[in-house]
């Protein structure tokens, strides 16, 4: 076994690594030094940029027109944060669709483009009068069979409903969490928002309790509110994480003989020393992230 496993290992770190231009001379010499105290086992993976594309899924039903004013109002909010210091360079996105499946996508604005403030208070002014109120089913649609190239595969999701009724959905909001746990990999991930009633008997006479909405989405918003910006309270607590944690297929047999690697642009690995070991998670938890685009390596013994 352990001849076997040690070509495995060293076939695998070399293909991979000269996928992404890297000399694999240190990493190479590394593992066959350790190979007399157990089987080497090497893991690679990259460095991703933080990312996030968001979907404000909208009922256009016709008691919605002064919700959607407040969603203009709080889009200078949302992209102050998106733009903080509490993300790295975050490569954002934000699109709009309406909570009716007969209606779109309408438009998305990205974290590159030329007045971007400006355009995204102007997305509410795409909205239209689709009067079925089906978020759940409007979200699936876009994730399963929109071709316009709004979501990214390596970019965490974060749909955000926002109704004044409860969802009318076909699926039901089980049936929908099941299919949104097909959408994304590791380290990425489908989130939830909603910004719906949440008392009937609040000032919000008119909003009905956002059933549906209220059961699949983590972060709720009251629809009464007048700040909304806390629908970004996931990203803001996953996404500077991305790159922290790298989880070990197998408890390394040594630690001491664990040791991780670093390189970026094609050039040639070097010892990573920002990391520690977490025994809970069996992980290596980097301490300093690394530049995005770089690769990470880690070799140990089991």
């Amino acid at each position: 076994m352990f001849s076997k496993l040690k070509t495995y290992a060293l076939i695998f770190m070399t293909a991979f690594m000269m996928s992404c231009g890297q000399d694999v001379g240190l990493v190479a010499n590394y593992t066959e030094e350790i190979s007399i105290y157990g089987d080497p086992i090497v893991q690679t993976g990259v460095v991703y940029d933080q990312a996030v594309d968001i979907l404000f899924v909208v009922d256009e039903s016709g008691s919605m027109n002064d919700d959607w004013e407040t969603l203009a109002q709080t889009m200078p909010d949302i992209y102050n944060i998106l733009v903080s210091s509490e993300f790295i360079d975050l490569k954002w996105r934000v699109g709009i669709r309406s909570a009716d499946p007969s209606g779109d996508l309408y438009a998305w604005v990205d974290h590159d483009d030329d007045d971007a403030l400006l355009k995204l208070m102007s997305l509410t002014t795409l909205l239209q009068n689709h009067y079925y109120e089906a978020g759940l089913d409007s979200a699936l649609e876009t994730v399963a069979w929109d071709e316009s190239g709004f979501m990214r595969d390596e970019a965490d999701l974060l749909i955000v409903f926002i109704s004044d009724e409860p969802d009318q959905s076909t699926v039901t909001p089980t049936e929908y969490e099941n299919l949104m746990l097909l959408v994304k990999e590791s380290p990425f991930e489908v989130t939830e928002s909603a910004i719906v009633a949440t008392n009937q008997t609040d000032r919000c006479d008119s909003a009905q309790l956002g059933e549906g909405y209220l059961d699949v989405s983590e972060t709720i918003v009251d629809l009464c509110d007048s700040n909304w910006d806390a629908v970004l309270d996931r990203p803001k607590e996953h996404l500077p994480t991305l790159n922290e944690v790298w989880h070990l297929y197998y408890e390394p047999l040594e630690l001491d003989k664990l040791k991780v690697f670093f390189s970026e642009d094609g050039n040639a690995a070097e010892e990573y020393d920002y990391w520690v070991y977490d025994e809970g998670k069996n992980a290596v938890i980097l301490t300093e992230v690394p530049d995005s685009g770089g690769v990470v390596t880690i070799v140990y013994t089991i």
